[in-house]
């Protein structure tokens, strides 16, 4: 049973794709904010993590990223972003150790195959 961490402020988004993941199969936490994916990280290590990069108030994803890669170096993380492509976005994602990027919304359709991908580099 693959395991994921979901780290965004959205609540309803995060619950939403737990329920749809634990449908297929899969064991998912989540956290709203990068302090408690960090400390979710403590406590264990996923497969893979889908992290945002923009919160409300406080640490931002990126700062998250840097300390679970502290806690587990090579944990692998996607990057998730509501944003429209920033210029330079792509090579601060390579620059930071993930494996790559994911906009919202995320098609449902192709979300498991795709991280199944990710979990398998």
């Amino acid at each position: 049973m693959p395991s994921l961490l979901i780290v965004d402020d959205e609540v309803e988004a995060c619950e939403s794709l737990k329920f749809f993941l634990e449908m297929k199969d899969w064991k998912v936490r989540t956290a709203h904010d990068g302090l408690s994916g960090i400390n979710a990280v403590r406590e264990f290590v996923p497969d893979l993590v889908l992290l945002d990069i923009q919160f409300k108030g406080g640490m931002d994803g990126w700062g998250a990223l840097k300390e679970m890669k502290k806690i587990t170096p090579y944990i692998k993380v996607l990057i998730l972003t509501g944003s429209v492509q920033e210029a330079g976005l792509e090579q601060q994602v390579k620059e930071s150790g993930a494996l790559g990027l994911i906009t919202k919304p995320i098609p449902i359709d192709t979300l498991e195959p795709t991280l199944h991908s990710y979990i398998q580099k």
